[in-house]
């Protein structure tokens, strides 16, 4: 996880790391394949405003190339996609003990920018369920 969100320095500093539960991460990739899903594993880039985060214009039509180029240096150094809030979660998890992990779907693709966003949600959904019974089954 490369974390740009910025969200949790008040918790801990930036170089701390987001890490999702192994164990949860299998579930949810097995949970993926069960579903017929394409699944891929890897880094995400984790920010803390979706659009104007993730390189796009605001509604306001605003885009900060910085921003556009910190996105693109981060997918030539191996970032499959970009997040929102999902270091949050992951580090927030590991502060308190508890399992974190991330299922994410496809939006806008970080080169052209196209796609269709929100598309495949229930899919999502469904496969997360099943991927918490996958991990809760083998503790019981």
């Amino acid at each position: 996880m490369l974390r740009a969100d910025r969200t949790l320095l008040d918790y801990v500093p930036l170089e701390y790391p987001a890490v999702a539960d192994r164990r949860l991460a299998e579930c949810l990739i097995e949970a993926s394949r069960q579903a017929g899903a394409t699944c891929y594993e890897g880094l995400t880039l984790s920010v803390a405003s979706f659009y104007p985060g993730s390189g796009f214009e605001t509604a306001a039509g605003v885009l900060d190339e910085t921003v556009l180029d910190r996105v693109h240096l981060c997918r030539k150094a191996g970032a499959l996609n970009v997040g929102a809030e999902t270091s949050t979660v992951l580090v927030m998890s590991s502060l308190f003990g508890m399992r974190g992990g991330a299922l994410l779907g496809i939006g806008n693709r970080l080169r052209s920018g196209e796609g269709s966003y929100l598309t495949g949600q229930s899919m999502l959904v469904r496969t997360a369920l099943r991927g918490l019974q996958l991990l809760v089954e083998e503790q019981v």
